[in-house]
Parts: C-alpha cells; structure tokens; sequence
C-alpha cells in the first residue's frame, strides 16, 4: 500500500511538472510572437517617421501633364490640372527655354463646379498659354504660384496621320467583365480601329490579363490613371467626379496620332447601316466644315448574352453577335471627332472647337451608337441589327473572339456575373448617398474589395503639385 501511494505520488508530481513546462513553453512562444509583431510595428511607426507625408494643402493644384503644340498659329502650351473651382482669369506662371508666359485656367465643363455634379469640391481645369517663338523651348517648363514652383516635363502633340481613327476609353474602375472588353476590342478592330487607349485605375485580374495581351500587340495603350495623391488631412479623391474622367478625355484627345477619335465606352459600338465605319468617317469628315459626327443611341442585345448569371468558360461560344438586335431607349449620343479641330472635348459632344467647325448629326438610318449595357430594359420592338457589313465579316468576327479567348485564358477564366450589379446598385443613388458627388472608389469600397481578386494601378509620381 505504501509503494502504491508513492508510485502515484511521483506520479502526479512528474505530470505536474510537464503541465508547467508546456505552459511555459508555450508563453515564451507567444512572447517571442508579440515581441516579434511590437518590432514589426514599431520599424512601420518608424518608417512612416522618416518618411514625412506629402506637403498637401486645400489648395494644391495637382498636375497631370504639360503639352507643347506647334502650329501655324504658333507654340501654345496647355496644362491639364485637377484643382478646386479658381477666379476666372487665374494663371499659373511659366517658365520655358528662357521664355516666360502665363496660363490661364478654364474649368473643362464650362463651369465649376459642375452644374452635373454640384458637390464635387475638386474639378478638371486646362491651362493654356502661348510663346512668341519656338527657338528656345525646354523639354521641360517650370510652374509657379503665389511661394510655390513645380517642374513637368514637357510632352509634345503628335502629328496626326490623315484618314485614321482611335478611340479613348474613359478611365475604368472596379471592371470584372472581360468579355464585353474582348468583344468591344475585337469589333473595333474589325471596324478599322487604329489604336485604343484605355485608361486604367482598377479591374478583376482577367481584365488586367487582357489588356496586356492587347497591348504587346500594339492595339492597345494602357494609360496608368491613379488616384489624386492625398495625406491624412486632405484627401482630393473624396470629391472628385468619377476619378476626374473629363480631364482623361481631354489627354487622349493630345495623345492622339491619328486624324480622328472618339471618346468611348467599352460597353459601346457604333454601327454603320452600310459600309465600314473608317470608310463613313472618311466620307463625312470630307466637309472640312465638320468638326464631328454624332450618333443617336440605341440599345443592344446579344442573344444568347456573352456572360450571363451562371457563368461556365466551357459554355462561353460569343454566338450572340450572330443574332444581335437594337432597341430604342432614351440615352446620350456620342461624336467622332476631327482631332485638330477640338479644343475641349466632353463625354458625349464637343465642348468646345477651336474654330468655327460644326457637329453633324448622323442619322439614325445610316449609322447608330449601340449601347450594350447588363441592365437595360428590353424595348417593346426589337430589330434585326447586323454590327458587320455582312455576313462573312460577322462569322470572322465571332470566330476570333473564340479564338481570342482561348489563346489569352490557356486555362479558363472566371467571370461573377453579381460584381459589376452590386457596383451598380452602390452608384444608383449617388447624389443622395454621395453629397452630388460621384465618388465610386471611396463610396463603394468597402462593398467592392471583398468581391474579386483587384489590380490597382499604384502610383503618386503622375501627378505635380503646385
């Protein structure tokens, strides 16, 4: 009995022992852990301590480019600038090659604040000013206001091939669906497209995946459209409409090399009744009174669609552009336009020509803009529309998109029909929600990030402040 109690002693003394020893253990493990995540924390605190944040005020004029044109009217040069609503007649000061100059400022939309989007506090401007010859211009100006001084590079207009078209794509954001871009990109090309540019904040990985393979082909140009750079006391991006998309229009419009372009969506095609469309804009734009054709809008439905609720990449065959039908609903025309002859362009006209060009309405019987949007009603009396001038072209063109697909998704893809919806009904009630302020980034956020696998495009050195 004595022996008994002992063993059993020793026992629960040995087992005692190992409890407290694994206790131990397991705290010097979990110290090692919160030492470890306190330096790691502390090395960021310090991090952020070194690098002091962006000298951002109210007030910073934030810079995107500065361009230099010459013609026979001269050397002018324009500056394109994000800012909060300024005096008419405010300048900015420059410096270029040992020539001084002024540029005076002028809201993109006419007015500012936006009579669209009246709560927006930061708005798109263009600063213009001329030089009185161009044997001393830098590649580079030197900007000045009030104490303070900013250099930008200087970034030359091209010269425009004659008889050719491209389009800019406005700045896309939160954008899943890489099947509408494949046939967009697709059926541009087969209408003569030159070139696209597509400005670019944020999509799915898909999206991203095809426009890289576009543009390795040269078909396509992605432009980085980051957000405005901000600090903890001034965030621009808070009050500025749709990611400044008026101020990218009007870059495109100085980027461009060819004779003509359009600012368009890539939920949207325009479709000659006859013909190709390079060769109506070639006919039309023969006026050289016409600064740029507008199509009145109509809708599209592809039957079957390309991506529908319950998405299968093995299903997926683009057969709805061999039954395509449009339907009238009320929306906003779109123009191509003469690239010379536009001094502002807007999203869906001219704002402003340079000269004494007009617009010319094309009608409805000999060209439309299709609008191939996932939540339009559908129209009371559909019709046949054929998007190619006939039916080998329409054929080829499927076809490609088949082939498209296949050799930039090797192993398939995923499309969540539910994403681009739920952005949608985020944006719906926009001037309630976001103070007359279309803020899609910040606004949607917390709704939007969980959904896909995103690529933002990351940068703070595309902008100047001043």
């Amino acid at each position: 009995m004595f022996s008994f109690q002992m063993v059993t002693s020793n026992f629960v003394f040995i087992f005692v022992l190992l409890f407290l020893l694994i206790c131990l253990l397991n705290y010097t493990s979990r110290l090692n852990s919160l030492a470890s995540r306190v330096v790691g924390k502390m090395d960021t605190l310090n991090a952020l301590l070194t690098e002091p944040e962006m000298n951002i005020s109210a007030d910073t004029f934030f810079l995107y480019r500065a361009y230099v044109e010459h013609s026979r009217d001269g050397v002018s040069i324009r500056l394109l600038s994000i800012n909060l609503c300024v005096d008419e007649g405010t300048a900015i000061e420059g410096v270029t090659g040992g020539q001084q100059l002024l540029l005076h400022g002028r809201p993109v939309e006419g007015t500012c604040p936006w009579i669209w989007a009246p709560g927006c506090l930061y708005n798109s401007y263009v600063f213009d000013g001329t030089l009185k010859n161009d044997m001393a211009i830098s590649d580079k100006i030197t900007l000045s206001r009030g104490d303070k001084q900013v250099t930008v590079p200087l970034s030359q207009v091209p010269r425009r091939t004659k008889g050719t078209l491209s389009f800019c794509v406005p700045p896309i954001y939160w954008f899943t669906d890489w099947t509408r871009l494949i046939f967009a990109l697709e059926m541009w090309k087969a209408q003569g497209v030159y070139r696209v540019l597509v400005y670019y904040h944020s999509s799915s990985q898909y999206v991203r995946n095809v426009l890289l393979h576009y543009q390795r082909e040269g078909f396509v140009v992605i432009v980085p459209w980051p957000s405005l750079p901000h600090n903890s006391f001034v965030d621009p991006n808070l009050s500025l409409y749709r990611l400044a998309h008026s101020l990218a229009h009007n870059d495109c419009m100085l980027r461009l090399d060819t004779e003509f372009g359009a600012v368009i969506d890539v939920d949207e095609i325009i479709v000659p009744r006859n013909g190709t469309l390079l060769s109506l804009v070639r006919e039309r734009f023969e006026d050289e009174s016409v600064g740029a054709l507008s199509f009145s809008h109509r809708s599209l439905r592809l039957n079957p669609p390309l991506a529908a609720q319950n998405f299968s990449f093995e299903t997926l065959d683009f057969s709805g552009v061999e039954n395509a039908t449009e339907f009238e609903l009320e929306g906003p025309s779109k123009v191509i336009f003469r690239t010379d002859a536009v001094d502002l362009q807007a999203t869906h006209d001219v704002r402003k020509y340079r000269s004494t060009s007009m617009t010319l309405k094309v009608p409805a019987a000999d060209a439309v803009l299709l609008h191939h949007r996932y939540n339009h009603v559908t129209g009371e009396k559909p019709k046949r529309v054929n998007l190619l001038p006939s039916t080998t072209l329409v054929e080829d063109l499927h076809k490609a998109l088949v082939n498209r697909t296949n050799s930039i998704f090797t192993e398939g893809a995923d499309f969540h029909y539910n994403t681009q919806k739920v952005l949608g009904i985020c944006l719906k009630p926009w001037r309630e929600s976001q103070h007359y302020c279309k803020t899609p980034l910040s606004s949607c956020r917390s709704v939007m990030l969980p959904l896909e696998n995103w690529h933002f495009v990351r940068s703070n050195n595309d902008f100047y402040l001043l």
